[in-house]
């Protein structure tokens, strides 16, 4: 993914490398959010169950701005097969290991977009979260959900962080989640190779 940082120092490079601090930043976020009712939980599970796009199925566009105020837009046809990373409050533990895995095995091939889940979290609060992604992932672009409307739009698995792996003509071919593991690994490897939708592994 290619992003202009105001400086315009990165202009035209892509980021090939994960930043070494997005777990400290989702954590900051799961410390300064105020936990969901369990009541809200399970209401938003019944309607993602409901609404939630899956393997299979043609991917939701995806229209946000990153921690810098970028714009970014990905509609098909992509460029590259993505994999798009969601993390709310509760992946924070699992982001980092996930995206330096993925940028190790799949970032000379495919395009890594990573989305934070930050619905719910009040507006108060949103200026002090855009800082702190600018200081700790000043290199790595993080696409911001505050309305979590495109965290919604795909089927979350309820554990924190989803990823969904996505051919260029924008089908979803596979959709891991959770801990890291080979296996998983493995699951978008092959969906991605072979351009055929696997058995997702939840």
């Amino acid at each position: 993914m290619s992003i202009d940082p105001p400086d315009g120092s990165l202009a035209s490079k892509e980021i090939r490398k994960p930043a070494p601090s997005v777990i400290r930043i989702m954590a900051a976020y799961h410390a300064l959010s105020p936990a969901p009712s369990r009541t809200a939980r399970v209401l938003a599970l019944f309607a993602l169950s409901l609404a939630g796009i899956c393997a299979g199925e043609q991917a939701p566009v995806i229209a946000l701005s990153d921690q810098f105020g970028q714009s970014h837009r990905h509609a098909s046809p992509h460029r590259r097969p993505l994999l798009v990373v969601i993390a709310d409050r509760r992946g924070a533990s699992q982001i980092e290991g996930w995206v330096a895995r993925l940028y190790q095995t799949h970032g000379e091939t495919v395009e890594i977009v990573g989305v934070a889940d930050l619905g719910g979290v009040p507006a108060f609060m949103h200026d002090t979260l855009r800082k702190a992604f600018r200081k700790q992932c000043a290199d790595y672009p993080i696409l911001l959900d505050w309305q979590g409307n495109t965290a919604a739009s795909f089927s979350r698995s309820g554990t924190g962080l989803d990823i969904f792996a996505i051919q260029p003509g924008g089908r979803i071919v596979a959709a891991v989640s959770g801990k890291l593991t080979n296996t998983k690994v493995g699951t978008l490897g092959s969906a991605l190779d072979q351009s055929e939708i696997v058995a997702s592994t939840r």
